[in-house]
């Protein structure tokens, strides 16, 4: 295939956990959304119409958001679910489906920014003003750049994996392997280190040889000449 099988965060997190771990964070977007469009509802008592239009924007958004997160979910439970050997096109699907993460971030936090930066410009005041509504799209479009770094990385990371050993990386690769070579580094430098200290007090044992020597034809011309 000729890809480049580097490992990066899956050398830390095995291709099997992250996939689980990925469908824990998933799962907690999820509530997320909720949690958003709960906040939202909010307002409505204290904003009445203002509360009312920022509370379907923010549903909007989270309900797309919802709605990736379930297209995502589609094809990573079955494939955790799955005991046998994976076939290429499962594995690939994994790499692909990171698409459905993506765009849930995006309708997620630009829906909230959309709906505080209309909600600042007509029915704003105060703390509630424009100058709000500015700071937030600003903040909500730098975390969806964000988002897109990290998710990119994580995709990247499983598609390196993907087609390697059925999904679980090179075959050198197991956490008892890193731990043998940390053990092996630490060994490594403890020796280095107590070779140091050996080499110090040697130097320092010869530079009290030199002083002694030094001082030694001096103090047998002052011992003479008090003679």
């Amino acid at each position: 295939m000729g890809e480049d099988f580097t490992t990066k965060c899956c050398w830390c997190i095995p291709f099997p956990c992250a996939i689980t771990t990925m469908l824990v964070f998933t799962i907690l977007s999820c509530i997320g959304c909720v949690l958003n469009i709960v906040n939202a509802i909010g307002f409505i008592g204290n904003y009445g119409i203002g509360g009312i239009v920022m509370t379907i924007i923010v549903a909007l958004g989270q309900l797309a958001a919802l709605y990736c997160y379930v297209k995502y979910v589609q094809v990573y439970w079955p494939y955790h679910s799955k005991k046998e050997d994976h076939n290429d096109g499962e594995r690939m699907g994994l790499v692909d489906a990171f698409k459905y993460l993506i765009y849930a971030a995006a309708a997620m936090y630009l829906s909230n920014g959309i709906a505080v930066l209309i909600f600042s410009i007509i029915w704003g005041k105060g703390a509630m003003g424009i100058s709000y509504g500015i700071s937030t799209i600003i903040s909500m479009c730098i975390s969806v750049i964000i988002s897109f770094i990290i998710i990119s990385w994580w995709r990247n990371s499983f598609k390196n994996h993907a087609m390697v050993n059925n999904g679980k990386g090179p075959e050198g690769f197991s956490m008892a392997a890193i731990k043998a070579t940390f053990s092996e580094t630490k060994a490594g430098a403890a020796a280095d280190a107590a070779k140091a200290k050996e080499d110090a007090g040697k130097a320092a044992d010869a530079t009290k040889d030199a002083a002694a020597s030094a001082t030694a034809p001096a103090a047998d011309a002052a011992a003479e000449v008090k003679a």
